[in-house]
């Protein structure tokens, strides 16, 4: 594990992010090679935070160069972030699959996480549909929002969700082993050495296993759910 003093600050690896896109799509040159190299030797974790983004421009190298110039240029006119760039490239990588087997080999999901926290960090998310979301230690998710849905994805670790019932959409949250769906839950989801944890505080979930019956949840109930399905 990672010691802290080894940990690129977040805006380390968005300068990683940054060159990824530079050396891949923009026209190659020696000033842009030796601007790269400087940055490189500049600081030590700028070093460590090309080593975690180097594996995705692996990844990228076997998208073909258009498709991968018109999706950037798509979407850096619809004003889509440096990391959302990298986030629908490696969708392309990977045929389109969001499946976590698929995404985990290009070690992308914590990295491009839209909220994380470091070992012995926990860090309070605030919706913008007023849901409160509390991250434990090591952990990280996307947070998305539609008009038909509030969308959360559990990449790894810890949260605790206390869902707004004032807002009407349903609140799913998406994990490795299946989904869940609520309304007005307030509910702890945990992954384990078992598979995914449960726990159940306020409101009624639906539960969804990727392998197994949908199940509702009552508030008191704590469940331990296998990577077979099994409960």
């Amino acid at each position: 594990m990672p010691t802290p003093e080894r940990i690129p600050a977040q805006a380390q690896v968005d300068q990683a992010i940054d060159w990824l896109v530079k050396l891949r799509f923009d026209e190659p040159s020696a000033r842009t090679e030796r601007q790269f190299q400087q940055w490189l030797a500049s600081h030590p974790h700028n070093a460590l935070a090309w080593q975690r983004v180097r594996t995705l421009s692996d990844e990228l190298a076997g998208l073909p160069s258009d498709l991968s110039r018109r999706t950037l240029e798509g979407s850096r006119r619809q004003q889509i972030s440096r990391r959302d760039h990298l986030k629908l490239l490696a969708v392309l990588a990977v045929g389109g699959s969001l499946a976590w087997a698929a995404r985990e080999p290009l070690g992308l999901p914590a990295l491009l996480a839209d909220s994380s926290t470091a070992t012995g960090e926990r860090r309070d998310v605030q919706g913008s549909d007023g849901s409160r979301i509390q991250l434990n230690t090591a952990s990280a998710i996307d947070l998305r929002y539609s008009a038909d849905q509030r969308l959360l994805t559990l990449i790894r670790g810890e949260l605790t969700l206390d869902s707004n019932a004032n807002d009407k959409r349903p609140f799913i949250i998406a994990t490795q082993l299946g989904a869940l769906s609520t309304h007005d839950g307030q509910l702890l989801l945990r992954e384990n050495a078992q598979g995914l944890l449960l726990a159940v505080r306020r409101g009624e979930v639906t539960l969804m296993p990727n392998s197994a019956p949908l199940r509702q949840v009552h508030p008191g109930e704590v469940l331990q759910l296998a990577a077979s399905g099994a409960i």
